[in-house]
């Protein structure tokens, strides 16, 4: 069977890639769930609303996609902010990490969803997140299948403008968790030290967001791997036994939090 493949946050642009530079590999069942996507109804979605969180849920468990990709919001997490946050009062700061864990412990409930029913994750934030050391993505992280490795954008073709407006590459080292060797590997190279680097600071970080090549390198592994690693790889027992105890069902709002 064709892989299908669905995109939480992330602004839906592996799946456009699919749809365009892509479409020669004809993966079916693409669908993309982010604020500047739409749902059924012809409304946005938005996971700050429980409805669309449960809507999702939803989806994913009559659709059984065959890759699901996340990239939920990094803001509260990363060190540029935490730079800013001595400057912003209590208040502030706590509905900066509230809003950021529950986008967070959302995806990781979508991943435990596909872990559990031997289908396939991808993961991404940035390498110096503070949201890797959250418990339950250190709990997802730890699961048998999963596979954790750090890339260097440059080397896939990052770029951002400098003050002068030349495109110089972007190193933004960025962390990956996957539950596909092969898509670990494909995501694990560092930067050559044979460029110089444009910093992504005033704003360029936002628009660094958009990965040029790599949503080739996602569309293509999604289409070459499908379900093959899976059974072939693991302890089949040792798995079970996590997904049945260690992981939390994807209903119970109140384990995950959100």
């Amino acid at each position: 069977d064709k892989p299908t493949v669905t995109e939480a946050y992330g602004r839906g642009s592996i799946v456009h890639a699919a749809n365009s530079t892509c479409r020669n590999l004809n993966i079916t069942g693409l669908s993309a769930m982010d604020l500047r996507t739409y749902k059924e109804n012809r409304e946005p979605w938005n996971f700050s609303k429980k409805a669309d969180r449960d809507l999702a849920r939803k989806e994913v468990a009559e659709k059984k996609p065959t890759w699901l990709i996340g990239s939920p919001p990094c803001t509260a997490f990363c060190q540029l902010l935490n730079l800013n946050y001595v400057k912003m009062s209590q208040d502030q700061v706590q509905r900066y990490l509230t809003e950021g864990r529950l986008h967070l412990h959302f995806v990781l409930s979508l991943y435990g969803e596909q872990l559990r029913h031997g289908r396939h994750c991808l993961h991404e934030h940035p390498a110096g997140a503070a949201s890797w050391a959250d418990p339950w993505t250190q709990r997802i992280m730890q699961h048998p299948r999963v596979h954790i490795d750090v890339s260097d954008q440059c080397m896939y073709g990052l770029l951002s403008p400098g003050d002068d407006g030349v495109m110089r590459l972007a190193k933004k080292p960025t962390k990956w968790m996957t539950s596909s060797a092969q898509m670990a590997h494909r995501l694990s190279t560092r930067c050559s030290r044979e460029h110089v680097h444009q910093p992504l600071l005033s704003g360029r970080a936002r628009a660094a967001e958009i990965y040029p090549e790599l949503r080739k390198i996602f569309v293509f592994m999604f289409e070459s791997s499908g379900f093959k690693e899976i059974k072939i790889s693991g302890n089949a027992i040792i798995t079970y036994l996590y997904d049945m105890i260690l992981l939390p069902p994807l209903s119970l709002e109140s384990v995950w939090r959100i």
